[in-house]
């Protein structure tokens, strides 16, 4: 049994328009929303042995807030194709995961994110700025996961906790 977290960058900071997109930083609520998914991880004994990561600032800034509240101890692996690019492209990467690793975490963007949630477990939902979906399913090697349907084992959203 294996299992991917799927989590979307928390909420980032529009405050100045000349920065670049992929520049952007976390606000102070993304921050808080990031704290929360670390905690919600915690607290229900959800750890991973990998994190891919979007190079945007506001999605490492994440992946890093989780790891630092977390028992996580490895390196932050950055995918360029985890900023704007397409599912088969993610999967791609997805694909080459060492087949150590039973708990995935990737932190990246929506629609992208919400795309693949969709396409492995069939169900259509938008994941809200800090939302992660624990997706599993039976498998042994990564190169294969896309040819499953995965079983959303939790949905949570920081902002419904307060």
């Amino acid at each position: 049994m294996k299992s991917i977290y799927i989590l979307r960058h928390a909420k980032s900071d529009w405050s100045d328009d000349s920065v670049d997109d992929k520049d952007r930083i976390l606000n102070k609520r993304g921050e808080d929303e990031a704290k929360k998914v670390a905690k919600f991880l915690v607290n229900n004994k959800l750890s991973f042995d990998a994190i891919i990561a979007s190079p945007a600032q506001r999605a490492l800034q994440t992946a890093t807030i989780v790891k630092k509240n977390t028992s996580f101890l490895k390196e932050i692996q950055v995918e360029e194709c985890f900023y704007f690019s397409d599912l088969r492209r993610i999967i791609s990467v997805i694909r080459r995961v060492n087949d150590d690793v039973e708990n995935l975490l990737i932190v990246g963007h929506n629609p992208l994110w919400s795309n693949l949630v969709l396409f492995l477990t069939g169900k259509r939902m938008t994941l809200d700025t800090g939302c992660v979906a624990v997706l599993s399913a039976d498998f042994d090697k990564w190169e294969h996961f896309d040819d499953l349907q995965f079983n959303l084992d939790h949905l949570f959203n920081p902002k419904e906790v307060k």
